[in-house]
């Protein structure tokens, strides 16, 4: 009888111990391993240019599926944003969060900055800054291509955007692209913009006439490394893609300072669509020469209102946080059937980590 009592005993002690080793360990909140998890990411890259210069804005959104041992599933997400011009690349930061939904909706941040997609599907990306005030705010986001690349389906599309910039309003386009994975491979790594694996570079090209031409690299040194897939819109705003593209740039082309004057340009071919090209970087904002007054009259005094738009830019404030991206700005002529057509481009590199 007493040894049946003590059996007892011992039994519940070794699982009260047990138990209490359990809650120890789900205080770590250690993320599952095994089945690959659900993942979007989503990237908009605005297109502008103002007094002949190009104006980006680039937002990368990550999203991918977790859980903890003893928790319910949840999504963790992180943004990254830039603000680019000519010889300046201002990194917005980096922010992160959790959401009870699942990868594929909206993220939203309504702390000092905002962050959220509409009802209507319009992406709203707010900074507020001693500086001024950067909006972002785009039509609704509505891609209308499909491709798929292994494990992942991609989408992308175009849609009108605006920028606001203290009491400038800046018109353009965003390029929208979505991957989203329903098995998220293991060796998938967070990425600070969609398919920018570390080493790969992303270009995108785009004229005042409507045409766009978007390039994903591989990651492999600047002359070597292949085009992985190329992408073009036209001026009617039909897609087409291929893989048979030429494109080749200066080892100086993400170095800071950026490539000096007179160095090798960028050089683009695609035989199959009779288009080549060649672009170089900008190093600054070229502004156009100021009128001369009238006959008599004296110059005013002050800075120049040209002047004033790219000299407030240089006062937005960089993150303290490390970019994981650099960007390259470029300007140059393609050559579509022998029709010579001005172009803007930016680049970026995903480094190293």
């Amino acid at each position: 009888m007493v040894n049946g009592l003590r059996g007892k005993a011992v039994g519940r002690l070794s699982l009260l111990a047990i138990l209490c080793l359990l809650c120890a360990c789900s205080k770590k909140q250690t993320v599952r391993e095994g089945p690959p998890r659900a993942a979007v990411e989503e990237g908009l890259v605005f297109l502008s240019a103002v007094q002949g210069n190009p104006v980006c804005m680039v937002v990368g959104i990550d999203k991918y599926r977790s859980s903890g041992l003893f928790s319910s599933a949840k999504t963790q997400w992180r943004t990254n944003a830039w603000l680019l011009s000519p010889g300046i690349a201002t990194y917005l930061g980096v922010q992160k969060g959790k959401s009870k939904e699942g990868p594929s909706a909206p993220v939203s941040l309504t702390k000092d900055r905002l962050l959220f997609t509409t009802d209507k599907e319009e992406f709203v990306y707010y900074v507020p800054g001693k500086a001024g005030k950067v909006l972002l705010y785009t039509d609704p986001l509505f891609a209308d291509r499909v491709r798929s690349s292994q494990e992942a389906e991609i989408r992308y599309g175009r849609m009108p955007a605006k920028l606001f910039w203290n009491n400038r309003t800046v018109e353009g386009s965003v390029l929208y692209e979505r991957w989203a994975w329903t098995d998220l491979p293991r060796e998938k790594q967070k990425v600070p913009f969609p398919g920018l694996e570390p080493g790969g570079r992303l270009f995108v090209l785009w004229g005042p006439g409507g045409e766009l031409l978007f390039l994903e690299k591989e990651a492999e040194t600047a002359d070597k490394g292949a085009i992985r897939f190329a992408v073009m819109q036209g001026r009617r705003g039909r897609w087409r893609e291929t893989y048979q593209v030429r494109w080749s740039e200066p080892e100086c082309a993400f170095s800071s300072p950026p490539c000096a004057e007179g160095s090798e340009p960028f050089r683009l071919g695609i035989p199959a669509w009779d288009i080549k090209g060649s672009l170089e970087v900008l190093r600054e904002a070229v502004i156009p020469a100021e009128e001369p007054g009238k006959e008599g009259q004296a110059p005013e005094k002050g800075p120049r209102v040209q002047d004033t738009f790219w000299t407030s830019l240089r006062t937005i404030p960089q993150a303290k946080e490390q970019s994981p991206c650099a960007f390259c700005l470029l300007k140059g002529n393609i050559w579509v059937h022998q029709d010579q057509r001005a172009v803007y481009g930016i680049g970026f590199l995903a480094k190293q980590p």
